[in-house]
């Protein structure tokens, strides 16, 4: 896997000003309405940390899979208390929707591939992907989509609902800056069927430790 190449100082989490400037007009009505409920006693909630993903799609798959399995990942960052912005870009990033955000490399931007399969023998037979991690903050995370259809095939569970699931597994791991996994849940190293049914029914997400420390990485990302 290519080592994370040199921040560009300028450019240096550019994809958050982005997200404050789509984000700024409902911000405008929803700071009104909050300040009353603050004032009336309510809960006033904080503005969630976010972060970019590029997703470069070479596994080809389907946009309505591709569109579910994103939905389903950023529901679990949601649920985690952080936003993610999905950058769709092709792997030349020379036809692509957003062709300035996927040419940033910064540590504020996760790279995610989604590739058929791995090199022979590169990763165990029972990942889904992988990641590189490194405590100064890595990007790079990679799904095999040949695994997740693997088990899809089982007819238990949609291929959108685990691909989506392996996504949020593969940015953990960044996010964590760790490689380690968990005994149980998301970031097991192998799902048993606990974690699958929990999955199919939108309840596998991350841990509160791990929620805890993905917000507070993803801040210092933001801070950077």
């Amino acid at each position: 896997m290519a080592q994370t190449r040199a921040m560009n100082t300028p450019n240096r989490c550019k994809c958050f000003a982005k997200l404050l400037v789509i984000w700024l007009p409902a911000c405008a009505s929803t700071v009104s309405a909050q300040a009353t409920a603050g004032c009336n006693g309510g809960t006033v909630e904080p503005q969630r940390p976010a972060i970019c993903v590029r997703v470069i799609n070479t596994a080809q798959v389907d946009e309505n899979t591709l569109s579910i399995a994103l939905d389903r990942a950023g529901l679990i960052f949601r649920d985690a208390g952080v936003r993610v912005a999905w950058l769709r870009c092709s792997a030349s990033s020379i036809q692509t929707v957003n062709p300035a955000e996927c040419s940033m490399t910064n540590i504020c931007t996760l790279i995610l591939r989604i590739t058929s399969q791995p090199a022979a023998g590169s990763v165990s037979r029972n990942a889904f992907g992988f990641a590189v991690t490194s405590q100064g903050g890595s990007v790079y995370a990679t799904v095999f989509r040949d695994r997740v259809l693997a088990l899809a095939q089982s007819g238990r569970y949609s291929e959108a609902v685990l691909l989506g699931h392996a996504i949020a597994h593969e940015l953990g791991h960044l996010l964590l800056n760790s490689s380690t996994h968990a005994r149980y849940g998301l970031m097991a190293a192998r799902w048993r069927d606990t974690e699958l049914d929990r999955a199919a029914v939108g309840l596998l997400t991350f841990s509160p430790a791990e929620a805890s420390c993905i917000r507070a990485e993803v801040l210092r990302r933001g801070n950077q």
